[in-house]
Parts: structure tokens; sequence; C-alpha cells
């Protein structure tokens, strides 16, 4: 099946995504590829054209670009980084996404890394990682670890002048103080 472009802004787009999307497709494809990109796999599932820069996500941010798509996407915000100066714009967010597989309430949960960096030139994605066990939620000890490691392994193209924190974690900020670069004080933000 050759696959469908529409014009920036077409709200059909968002529509027929919604039409094809399958979660069995989906959570297949993502515990298939190490990483695999979101939009990618919507995109191989539904062979509709999309991707972070779509004026979907720009608009409604991911929590309800996912609760567009799906009643089986929920995704929840952790944790995000923001730096906007003459030296760096960017952006780097981790979230979970929790995904109802069927009518018996069985989930998958994955953790989500929406990153995207500017110098000029837009880039960016959104990657799946699957850490977590069938039908288990996160604990918050493990969990914290996780982010830590991600974190770290970002941490070389991560400047920020500003963390957001979305979850009650036991956050350590000396810990990302020590991570993060940045070109002024970091300043925390709290939900």
């Amino acid at each position: 099946m050759k696959k469908v472009e529409y014009d920036y802004g077409d709200k059909r787009k968002l529509t027929e995504i919604k039409k094809k999307f399958k979660i069995n497709q989906f959570i297949k494809i993502l515990d298939s590829k190490d990483s695999p990109s979101i939009f990618s796999t919507l995109e191989e599932i539904t062979k509709i054209d999309i991707s972070i820069d779509d004026e979907f996500t720009n608009k409604m941010g991911l929590v309800n670009f996912f609760k567009k798509i799906s009643n089986q996407l929920t995704y929840s915000p952790l944790i995000a980084f923001a730096a906007d100066n003459e030296f760096a714009s960017n952006f780097l967010d981790f979230g979970l996404l929790k995904c109802t597989l069927n009518k018996k309430n069985d989930f998958q949960i994955y953790l989500i890394k929406s990153d995207i960096y500017t110098k000029g030139i837009s880039y960016g994605d959104v990657n799946s990682y699957n850490y977590f066990e069938l039908n288990k939620e996160p604990e918050n000890n493990k969990l914290l670890k996780i982010l830590y490691d991600e974190i770290k392994k970002s941490s070389k193209m991560l400047y920020a002048e500003d963390i957001y924190f979305f979850a009650k974690l036991k956050w350590s900020k000396a810990k990302l103080k020590k991570i993060v670069k940045t070109t002024d004080e970091l300043v925390f933000h709290e939900d």
C-alpha cells in the first residue's frame, strides 16, 4: 500500500490515522525494534506521512495527540528539559505511554523520549523504550534509575535552562545539575 500524504494542516490526516490505527500492530512493531520511532511506527501501520514536526503534535502536544489517535493510548509526561538562547534551542521530554491491549485491560508501558534540537535546522523524534513488564506499573526507584541513565545518554547534546518535573518522583536536583549543560543557572519547575 502506498504512503498517503496530506497537506500541512489537513484535518483528514488525523482522522485517517485514527481509523487505521491498530493497537496490536502498534505493540508488535514497538516490541520488534530497538527504540523505534513512534511516528515511523504510526506511518508503517497507517501508511500516512506524519512526524514530530506535524501540525497536530505542535498544536496539541503528545498527551492530546495520543488521546486523539486512540483511547487505548495514554501519555503521562515525567520530566522535560528546555533551552532557548543564542547558543541552542532544544527540548527534551520523557514520559510514559500506556497501551491498553484489550478489553481485559492488559497493558504495556513504554518510556517515551521526545527530542527536538535546533540550531538553524530543526530535527528530532519520539522514540519508545520497552523497559517494563506486561501488566506491571514501573516502580518509582527503578523508573528513576532508568530515567537518569537515559538522561545521561542524551547529555552530550543536552543544554537546558529550565527543568520541568511532572511526576512526583524523588528527583535529585544535584544529580541533574551534574548531567545537564547550561549557559545560565538551571531553573526547576514543579508541576
